[in-house]
């Protein structure tokens, strides 16, 4: 973990930009809309003049080149329908190359990530946001119920996570029990994708 003296300058910085009436800018990246956990807490901040918020399409980059160009396409659409406001983060050349990257982590105050793994390019993986000292959250998108969720508990990128947010306090105590923090970037808030239920 090791993180908390960046975060906590992090949260200092946030803090001030809102004391001095900035808005807080809210990063979500997706790499797939059914992995898009969330789409619920994103609502709520764009109707909170607080927050800028955006919403950036990233690449899939670990199933091929040809995989990860349909996907993106197909990602990007299916948002966009949703959110006419989303963006991609990478353009390719006819040749499936990217040609021009964005950067939108380097903006933000807060970056909401997809997955816990390494799954685009490394600007756009939680890493660089933690190495960044920009204050990262994840949730889950599905909710753990396996022995397999302890090796997800055992993560660099999920216990580097700023903020991580379980489904229920047996989650919590099975990262208590795997994850190198000690879940001590852990909060309990429920399921986000059972919001609307």
């Amino acid at each position: 973990y090791g993180l908390e003296a960046a975060y906590a300058e992090a949260v200092r910085k946030v803090q001030a930009r809102a004391a001095t009436g900035e808005k807080i800018r809210v990063l979500f990246l997706v790499n797939m809309p059914s992995m898009f956990p969330g789409k619920a807490l994103m609502g709520m901040l764009r109707e909170d003049p607080r927050f800028e918020v955006s919403l950036y399409v990233i690449p899939e980059v670990r199933f091929g080149k040809e995989e990860m160009l349909r996907e993106y396409r197909l990602s990007t659409e299916t948002l966009r329908k949703e959110f006419p406001f989303a963006r991609q983060a990478v353009e390719f050349d006819d040749n499936g190359e990217p040609c021009h990257v964005e950067r939108p982590v380097d903006e933000s105050d807060i970056v909401c990530y997809p997955s816990p793994y390494d799954v685009s390019y490394s600007v756009y993986n939680p890493f660089y946001a933690a190495s960044k000292g920009i204050l990262s959250i994840h949730l889950n998108y599905s909710y753990f119920r396996s022995k397999y969720d302890r090796f997800i508990y055992q993560l660099d990128n999920y216990n580097n996570f700023w903020k991580v947010f379980l489904e229920c306090s047996d989650n919590l105590s099975e990262y208590r029990e795997y994850g190198r923090c000690g879940g001590l970037n852990a909060v309990v808030t429920g399921c986000s994708k059972l919001d609307r239920l």
